[in-house]
């Protein structure tokens, strides 16, 4: 009996050991883990705000460019009266365009006709100041009559910084001068600050002395211009390019990022757009979650060895209990990845749908602006019809293939694949587009499988997703993404190829094992490959694996990852 007493005062001094040992280790593990989960969500933040900040400026150009354009179709005498430079019909044409604008964008301040020497022929905002001969600063101005392009980007001009829009101006194939529109920062930052509820500041940077009417300097050459009263205030404790620039003020805790740089026409930055996040509230989830955890371990400590005390038994009970609950806590991930990558692809849809959303626009607007102008006839107003059609039917044919997609039903059924690579590719098109990857496919016709065709497409937008992430961590400008379908004896063969470099040779056999991942924690759980290998292994009964490989495209040497799905024909699991 006393040995037995030995044996148990010896095993509970080894439990305490050990678990003050993994209280210390857990508190350490949970407090980085918050802390990354912090940093995460504050990187994503960023991430959502500079994607509104480009979504806004693109569309603020087309929008600005695809009036102007018809601003002179609809009215060829427009064009006419700036190449007589007959300033007052020329002003009277445009005035009414130039209202409208002002109507729907408070923050459009300018609009200017300049000659081919870059004089000013007409300020629609200011019709009585003309003649100036141009600064050789207005470097935009100058390649737009050099280069005969249109131009983008933020510049300081005589009154402010604006954004510019710089189209150039042609009669009768001649190139006569140009049109510029200006349009305030404050317009990006008002819907930035409303959107994410944040505050913000511009801030220029001092070009040939051009901003002097500031009094307060952030770093070296740049100057607050307008913001909220934080950063005028705090303006001395503002550093750019550091990791964690904090600062406190009105005893709340700010984060200050500087990475939304304002760019000119050449992608030199002219200013920047400070964010100020509030973290307050965060720090202070933060101190609870550690007090919590802390309190947590000590009670676990004092609980476990009362149970300890009475019962073993206890103990495994509960190393069992954990287990489960952690395979509970995968298949959580699991849908929780599904839900990740359903989110990037309604990202990704979102953006492919401004084209056809603006060819409706537009399309429509020049109808009712035909009609104004009493031009309008049968044939023009058939073709405008049916190009809205043919856009609508698109934006129709990608819900459909998306509602299909979240339907997640698990009947298995027999499926062409080709349909399904049609659907994979709709769901993807806006992430193809903006990383501007080249997807080629090399199917053959009519082959059918039995399984599950919402599943296989996960898959592939798996598998898609981790080779567009590899192309853009790579910086690779012209990616490509092979697919190619083919039957072999009673087997059918989907292989993909891309060439984003390959994968590792010391990961490339732990790239399906759960948690594992090559990339940031913020960017991906290491379950989307998992999830994959478990939908064809065990969801349709059929293999895959990966490879690097060598292979040519368009006489182009290329490396990359090889997957290779293979699943039996006609037979059902």
């Amino acid at each position: 009996m006393h040995s037995y007493k030995n044996i148990k005062i010896k095993l509970l001094l080894l439990v305490v050991v050990l678990l003050a040992i993994f209280s210390l280790v857990t508190f350490y593990y949970e407090k980085n883990s918050i802390q990354n989960e912090i940093n995460a969500k504050h990187k994503i933040l960023h991430s959502n705000v500079e994607n509104t900040f480009n979504v806004l400026l693109e569309d603020l150009k087309n929008d600005i460019q695809v009036k102007l354009n018809n601003m002179f179709k609809l009215n060829k005498n427009m064009a006419k009266s700036f190449a007589l430079k007959n300033r007052k019909e020329l002003y009277q044409y445009v005035k009414p365009l130039y209202d409208n604008l002002k109507v729907n964008n408070k923050y459009l301040k300018i609009m200017t006709f300049r000659l081919v020497d870059g004089t000013t022929f007409l300020r629609v905002h200011k019709p009585k100041m003309y003649g100036d001969k141009l600064s050789k600063s207005r470097k935009i101005i100058i390649d737009t009559n050099n280069f005969k392009e249109n131009q983008y980007g933020f510049e300081i001009g005589k009154l402010k910084m604006t954004y510019r829009i710089v189209m150039p101006i042609f009669y009768k194939n001649e190139h006569i001068g140009l049109v510029e529109v200006g349009i305030e920062p404050e317009f990006i930052m008002e819907k930035i600050n409303k959107i994410y509820g944040l505050k913000s500041a511009l801030v220029v940077k001092n070009y040939k002395n051009k901003i002097l009417n500031s009094k307060y300097i952030i770093e070296k050459d740049y100057y607050l211009i307008r913001g909220d009263k934080l950063f005028k205030e705090q303006s001395e404790k503002i550093i750019f390019n550091i990791k964690h620039n904090h600062i406190i003020y009105k005893e709340r805790e700010y984060h200050i990022d500087s990475k939304l740089n304002l760019n000119d026409h050449k992608n030199n930055v002219a200013a920047k757009i400070l964010i100020a996040y509030d973290t307050t509230e965060n720090i202070k989830a933060f101190d609870k979650l550690l007090e919590e955890n802390i309190l947590r371990n000590i009670f676990l400590v004092l609980i476990l060895l009362v149970v300890l005390n009475f019962s073993f038994n206890y103990f495994i009970d509960k190393i069992i209990f954990e287990a489960k609950k952690n395979l509970e806590n995968e298949k959580i991930l699991t849908e929780q990845a599904k839900l990740v990558s359903m989110g990037e692809m309604i990202g990704n849809i979102a953006h492919q749908w401004r084209q056809p959303l603006s060819v409706i626009s537009t399309g429509a607007t020049g109808l009712i602006r035909q009609k104004e102008y009493g031009i309008l006839d049968e044939e023009t107003l058939v073709k405008c019809c049916t190009n809205i059609n043919d856009n609508a039917q698109y934006l129709s044919k990608t819900i459909d293939d998306f509602k299909n997609f979240i339907k997640g039903d698990k009947k298995e059924v027999e499926f062409v694949l080709k349909d399904t690579i049609d659907s994979f590719i709709n769901l993807v098109k806006g992430s193809i587009t903006n990383n501007n990857i080249n997807i080629q496919l090399n199917l053959e016709d009519g082959l059918k499988i039995h399984g599950y065709p919402n599943e296989l497409i996960q898959c592939l937008i798996n598998i898609f997703n981790n080779s567009k992430d590899a192309i853009v961590e790579n910086s690779i400008k012209e990616g490509l993404f092979l697919i190619e379908i083919f039957k072999k004896d009673d087997e059918v063969i989907i292989l993909t190829r891309d060439n984003a470099k390959g994968i590792p040779s010391n990961v490339i056999d732990k790239i399906f094992e759960p948690y594992f991942t090559t990339k940031h924690q913020s960017k991906g759980t290491g379950l989307g490959l998992h999830m994959t290998y478990n939908l064809i292994v065990e969801g349709m009964n059929g293999t895959i694996s990966v490879k690097n490989t060598n292979f040519k495209y368009k006489n182009h040497d290329n490396i990359g990852a090889e997957f290779m799905i293979a699943l039996k024909i006609g037979n059902k699991k």
